[in-house]
């Protein structure tokens, strides 16, 4: 099924396969926007509200040392949300896995019929409006009173207009929070999520109030600021903990007054919409620390939400780790049914200091590298360390790799590409060390 007029945006720098791949996407009622140039992407996401990316497998250019899987995994730390599928005329392997691993949707190759790389990307945007909603749910997947706490918090405040900050360590899902928070709302919809913690001061005024033609050097159009919107929409700001005093005394003139003056504008204009902020600082301490102000603290901090770190509610590991398996299971076609109770409560009894955010990436790991119905091995950096102490005591760090590559080998059943992807080295580099230290592959 075509899902109609779905947006998609093509990077490639092949005109020809460019120019392909639209007619046939728009052939079949997809809205496409295209360019050749990587560094759009953030526009494409942000401007178009783009569902689904196309990239050119070999971004890489002369003059340019960023290459695919580099523009994939800035794109996806940014816009975790956006199913990416990469297309390529010579298909390499290795780069391939990593780019799965990275987290694109798909690798086809560009002789693919029409018909398939239509199916490919319709399943790709279809993925995205089933799956993601549930994604946006899985913070709130457990049992524990912690979860239950911010559910019923969650279901007075949403329908307010309250400003509500989030607050807890990397990691936790404060902006699943924040999503949830917005879907039930007054006003239904997505968040504009805003990561203010990256703007660079300079850009901070810009970026979000925005800017008339000829305000500065390169404003060559009129462009509306991110915050430059009404209709109780919810912005929601990522990192604020991060931002200088004078952005700090900017943002609150906008909530004190609802109003905000573009640059190069003398008159302000009106503006409405819901706020919600996030920090994994300790902000009463930064206050007291005269590092942010107390008046804008109090203007964020209308409700707080505390989510606490994964390892002070172990009890919804077993849940997440189910809701993960499913979904992994469908974005990577795999039919894997349960994970070995040993190695449940391995991740039990581990710290998570990446919190769900591990979790989800060391599920995801485990599912990719499965080959039964079972996950019976753990992928952690605890357990990979007990590993070690359980080799010959050294400290040659020759043999400590050469040990490593060897139990690696054996964890993945003699299979190089798999075992480089585990080691994070490339397959040539494998087979170097391999010739190195010795080590025949039976």
């Amino acid at each position: 099924m075509v899902i109609n007029r779905r947006k998609v945006g093509i990077i490639d720098t092949s005109s020809d396969r460019r120019q392909s791949i639209s007619n046939q996407l728009k052939s079949s009622n997809f809205e496409v926007i295209s360019a050749s140039d990587p560094r759009k992407i953030p526009f494409f996401i942000n401007h178009h509200s783009i569902e689904v990316l196309i990239l050119d497998f070999d971004l890489a250019q002369p003059n340019n040392s960023a290459d695919t899987p580099c523009w994939l995994q800035e794109t996806l730390a940014s816009f975790q949300q956006i199913p990416i599928v990469l297309v390529t005329n010579q298909p390499d392997f290795d780069k391939a896995l990593e780019c799965i691993d990275i987290g694109a949707s798909n690798v086809l190759h560009s002789s693919n019929c029409p018909d398939l790389l239509i199916d490919k990307i319709t399943q790709s945007v279809e993925a995205k409006t089933q799956n993601f909603p549930k994604e946006t749910n899985s913070l709130l997947i457990g049992k524990s009173k912690a979860i239950q706490t911010i559910q019923s918090i969650i279901e007075q405040v949403a329908p307010t207009e309250a400003n509500i900050l989030i607050t807890g360590e990397n990691g936790t899902g404060k902006g699943l929070v924040a999503k949830e928070i917005s879907l039930k709302s007054k006003h239904p919809s997505d968040c504009t999520t805003i990561d203010v913690g990256v703007l660079p001061e300079n850009l901070f005024e810009s970026e979000l109030f925005g800017y008339k033609k000829g305000a500065f050097t390169d404003a060559k159009a009129d462009q509306k600021g991110k915050l430059h919107v009404n209709g109780g929409t919810c912005i929601f700001l990522d990192e604020i903990g991060n931002i200088s005093l004078k952005s700090q005394a900017k943002l609150l003139s906008v909530l004190q007054t609802r109003s905000l003056t573009p640059l190069g504008c003398s008159e302000p204009v009106d503006v409405h919409f819901r706020l919600i902020t996030a920090t994994n600082q300790d902000l009463p301490a930064c206050v007291h620390k005269k590092q942010f102000r107390q008046d804008l603290y109090y203007r964020l901090n209308t409700v707080e939400i505390k989510v606490p770190p994964l390892r002070e509610r172990k009890e919804d590991i077993a849940p997440l780790c189910a809701h993960f398996l499913q979904f992994f299971n469908q974005k990577y076609n795999k039919s894997i049914k349960t994970i070995d109770k040993s190695v449940l409560k391995a991740y039990e009894n581990y710290s998570w200091p990446g919190n769900i955010r591990e979790l989800e990436h060391t599920i995801e790991r485990a599912v990719i590298f499965c080959e039964c119905e079972t996950i019976e091995q753990n992928w952690l950096p605890e357990y990979e360390e007990k590993a070690f102490s359980s080799m010959q005591s050294t400290f040659n760090l020759a043999q400590i790799e050469a040990k490593t590559i060897i139990k690696a080998i054996e964890a993945h059943k003699g299979n190089l590409s798999k075992t480089s992807l585990a080691l994070g080295i490339t397959r040539s580099s494998l087979y170097n060390k391999l010739d190195k230290y010795k080590i025949t592959i039976r």
